[in-house]
């Protein structure tokens, strides 16, 4: 028969567990066994860990008593085809996910079961997890016997996970409101019971201590709306009034192919750059590229193309993909770094609006044409290290409109200060045309306005924005560089880079402004498999540059070039 039994277990006072770059994450074992006759029948063990989650404001998590914004990504199958398991690929995917500066992973409705040893590692690691039941846009039945199994699928998924300390919120589903909004406006939903009712109860006798979000995306006058709750960001698309600020961006996607080797492994060299194509995108056109990308894409992917026409056009397979690949990193780096911000330069004041950012997607489980950040080989192309730099703790954004305004955000657990060079970089006299400096001090989790560059007065758009910020100890703690024109107006010296290998790390010089330089590596032919702990950065004369080289292979020849020079420079890596 069945019998239970409770107890209650007081610790004095336990080490907290934080997440990732807020602190440590210790866990403590709990073991239960059954005992008959003195003999152990059964025995179960888990790790938990101590940790308190205020939800102050829709999607605004104050843990441990500390405000802590979300910065992620949205996770895909890891295998499409066969949908087994792979931890090792799990582990590697949260490696880099670790790399790009992001604490948290949204695990979308439109997945399926995560393994247990996936929340094993978000625990060790500290990456929150926004954990969503597996439904996907639109409606669903409403008949006693669905819902039953709803509600029973529901009950294990709770059961099996809430005693993980990474689990930060349940969801009721993806875009199911908002899918059913969108397809068939004015019509009324079907099933909603299962996310207003059924998972609302489920959680809240199972799991009363844990925030339960009705679907992603929901909340305000319509389901995404930006201004409450959570929005899926498709703003190429939909006008999507007060987009700018919003609350939370849940999703945020925009379509680019993977880097040349990994495209022609799937397409097929033919394929990749047909015969014949120009490259042009004239009025006649369907799509903003060959046919044959088409048939690879998913999702009406055409329509979600990032701002290609900021780049020059593309006359073969190379300019094509890093045209899509930069105009994907650059519109994640601008809405990241805006939302970052989290309000206008035009009233510095008050609180930052955006509680969080995911990108979408993390990981492809197919070879396809989409929005991720890693491709089905799991290499990492622009928009990934355009994440990484725009997820850093401390970031330097500049806001270029009407005037140019100079932001240091502090997400970092620490206070921040130091002195803050701002200089504007001319590349054809391959030198400074201007500088001023500002003490700053930006306490942990502020944004600041620090300066705009109104004493430059005017100067030429071929200038390149510059700034550091140098530390008490003369350490940089952060420092970027940006545009103030679009891409396809300006021309590029033709740098040279110096590289060295020390150890495990490359340090890289270059002798005029290099722009996108490409890191890649060679073992005997294999050019998969290198990864890089930063790649497609631009460098200034002047700078120093190290690099981690990490991956699996331990010799091989690693080459740099800048996307607009024909100088390749390489050195031979053996550990």
């Amino acid at each position: 028969g069945r019998w239970g039994h409770s107890c209650e277990l007081t610790i004095d006072s336990p080490r907290l567990w934080w997440p990732r770059g807020y602190g440590g994450q210790p866990l403590y074992e709990v073991a239960v066994e059954v005992l008959v006759n003195g003999e152990v029948r059964d025995r179960e063990v888990k790790q938990i860990g101590f940790r308190d989650v205020v939800m102050a404001k829709p999607l605004d998590f104050v843990i441990n008593g500390r405000p802590v914004k979300l910065w992620g990504a949205l996770s895909a199958p890891i295998q499409g085809i066969t949908h087994c398991w792979d931890n090792e690929k799990s582990n590697l995917l949260l490696d880099m996910l670790e790399n790009c500066n992001m604490n948290a992973q949204r695990v979308w409705g439109g997945c399926d079961r995560y393994d247990d040893a996936f929340y094993r590692e978000a625990d060790k690691r500290g990456i929150l997890v926004w954990q969503e039941f597996f439904h996907d846009y639109g409606m669903f039945p409403d008949t006693p016997d669905y819902r039953e199994l709803c509600r029973k699928e529901a009950e294990y998924q709770v059961k099996r996970l809430k005693h993980h300390p990474s689990i930060l919120l349940w969801c009721g589903g993806n875009e199911c409101f908002m899918g059913a909004e969108f397809e068939l406006p004015g019509e009324s939903y079907i099933g909603g019971e299962i996310f207003l009712e059924d998972y609302r109860n489920v959680c809240g006798t199972l799991d009363p201590d844990r925030y339960y979000h009705i679907n992603s995306p929901s909340g305000g006058s319509y389901s995404n709306d930006p201004l409450e709750g959570d929005t899926h960001s498709y703003t190429n698309t939909w006008y999507v009034p007060g987009a700018d600020y919003p609350v939370f961006i849940a999703e945020e996607i925009r379509t680019s192919p993977p880097a040349v080797k990994s495209f022609v492994r799937y397409m097929g060299e033919e394929r990749a750059w047909p015969a014949g194509y120009s490259g042009m995108i004239t009025r006649k056109d369907q799509y903003p590229w060959p046919d044959t990308w088409t048939e690879r894409t998913t999702t009406f992917g055409w329509r979600k193309i990032p701002p290609i026409e900021q780049f020059y056009d593309s006359d073969d397979l190379e300019s094509a993909v890093y045209k899509f690949g930069a105009a994907h990193g650059l519109y994640l780096r601008k809405i990241i770094e805006n939302n970052r911000r989290g309000k206008p330069s035009a009233s510095p004041e008050g609180e930052r609006i955006t509680k969080g950012h995911f990108v979408c997607r993390w990981n492809d489980p197919w070879p396809v044409i989409y929005g991720s950040m890693i491709d089905y080989y799991f290499e990492p192309y622009i928009p990934y290290y355009a994440v990484k730099r725009a997820y850093e703790p401390v970031l330097l954004s500049f806001d270029v409109n009407n005037f140019i305004h100079l932001w240091v955000v502090n997400d970092s657990p620490e206070d921040v200060g130091g002195t803050l060079f701002i200089k504007l970089f001319n590349p054809t006299a391959n030198g400074f045309a201007g500088e001023m400096t500002r003490k700053v001090a930006v306490p942990r989790g502020e944004s600041k306005l620090i300066a705009n560059l109104n004493e430059f007065n005017q100067f030429s758009r071929e200038y390149i924005l510059y700034a550091c910020l140098v530390d008490g100890t003369g350490k940089v703690v952060a420092r970027t560089n940006d545009f103030v024109d679009i891409e396809k107006h300006l021309k590029f010296p033709e740098a040279r880079l110096n590289m060295e290998i020390n150890g495990n790390y490359l340090m890289l010089t270059t002798d005029r402004f290099a722009r996108s330089i490409e890191l890649g590596g060679s073992d005997e032919g294999d050019e998969f498999g290198w990864l890089f702990e930063d790649n497609y950065f631009d460098l200034l004369p002047g700078e120093e540059k190290r690099i981690r080289i990490w991956g699996r292979h331990t010799k091989g020849i690693i080459s740099a070039k800048p996307y607009y020079s024909p100088f390749v420079t390489k050195v031979s890596f053996n550990l």
